[in-house]
């Protein structure tokens, strides 16, 4: 018999996929040398190709298989069938609830199957538990202090002084992030921090002698004129996924609301400030890597309504008072604290 074959369905998005990360190292002390195949969003694929582990990535266009043309979707469903390497697996892993999903890959055979599922006794996920935790506890089964806490893999990360002299990188720095609250599949703006409250910031901390970067995707290229006038290194659009990871690691530190990017900064290793309101710090940071585990400010803790999202959604808020608490000076000493002494918990 060959090795035991795994299938993961984890499409994305960015942060989502990081937190399921933990699961390859689980899976490997399950099953004796499996061959992972991972169904992944092409937005996100990326982050697989950091990690050292032989993953046989089948890459999906999201925009086609989630858009509005039922056709597309078909088409897109086709062609990921087509580039499994087998129907046949040992164990089917479905980081999902949604019954869609359990449909769209019933034609798929597995010894087992198990996927998220939060209505029996003791469902995946259970509210206000780590994330990483409960994706580990689908392939483990255990459900107890017994089991090791969850940790990232390890990335390949590029050379720093080519990734210092690409970007203009040339001494210490911090890593600022506005933009990112959202993905293809649902708007997240409730969990944003405001542009101009990270403008404030960047100033402060330049006044203190400190280099500031700002990072965003080619979508976030508005983020730039909110920083006119501020002496800042602009990596807005500059940087494929894999080149975020990189600068991230080799920062000093990085300030980030609940997004994408806060979670790309937890997988470089870098020191983070996390910014939470409407989501639970609880379930999104409880991770330790290479000793660092994430500090974080939530402007909803005397918020009857704060954390609200529950998972799948937001409610119908149109004032986000849990971001609009955190005040910049409280980031600013925060940060200006984590950078210049050693507290992180090690």
């Amino acid at each position: 018999m060959g090795n035991p074959r795994i299938l993961i369905v984890k499409i994305g998005a960015t942060g989502d996929v990081v937190m399921t990360l933990p699961v390859l190292t689980a899976l490997r002390k399950k099953y004796h040398n499996p061959e992972i195949t991972w169904i992944c969003g092409k937005l996100a694929a990326p982050v697989l190709k950091k990690i050292p582990f032989d993953i046989n990535i089948i890459e999906v266009d999201e925009y086609k298989l989630f858009g509005k043309s039922k056709f597309n979707a078909l088409v897109e469903l086709v062609r990921i069938y087509l580039n499994l390497p087998s129907l046949f697996f040992t164990g089917k892993y479905i980081f999902y609830k949604h019954f869609a999903y359990r449909f769209a890959f019933s034609l798929v055979f597995a010894k087992k199957t198990k996927h998220l599922s939060p209505n029996n006794n003791r469902g995946i996920p259970v509210l206000g538990r780590s994330m990483p935790f409960e994706f580990v506890r689908l392939i483990t089964g255990s459900d107890d202090s017994n089991l090791p806490a969850p940790a990232l893999p390890e990335v390949n990360l590029s050379d720093e002084k080519n990734i210092r002299a690409k970007f203009g990188l040339t001494g210490n720095y911090i890593v600022l992030t506005p933009a990112g609250a959202k993905n293809f599949m649902r708007e997240g703006f409730l969990r944003g921090w405001e542009v101009q409250n990270y403008r404030e910031l960047a100033v402060k901390l330049i006044s203190e002698g400190f280099e500031v970067v700002i990072t965003g995707s080619e979508d976030d290229r508005w983020v730039s004129e909110e920083f006119s006038g501020v002496n800042i290194i602009n990596l807005t659009g500059k940087t494929a996924l894999d080149e975020l990871i990189d600068v991230f690691a080799y920062a000093d530190l990085v300030v980030a609301h609940d997004s994408g990017p806060l979670h790309l900064a937890q997988l470089s290793g870098a020191k983070v400030v996390a910014l939470f309101g409407p989501t639970n710090p609880k379930e999104l940071t409880h991770i330790n890597f290479k000793g660092v585990k994430p500090i974080y400010i939530s402007g909803g803790e005397n918020l009857f309504c704060s954390p609200c999202f529950n998972q799948s959604s937001f409610p119908n808020c149109t004032n986000n008072l849990c971001m609009k608490n955190i005040q910049v000076k409280e980031v600013f000493n925060l940060v200006k604290q984590f950078v210049n002494k050693d507290l992180y918990e090690k």
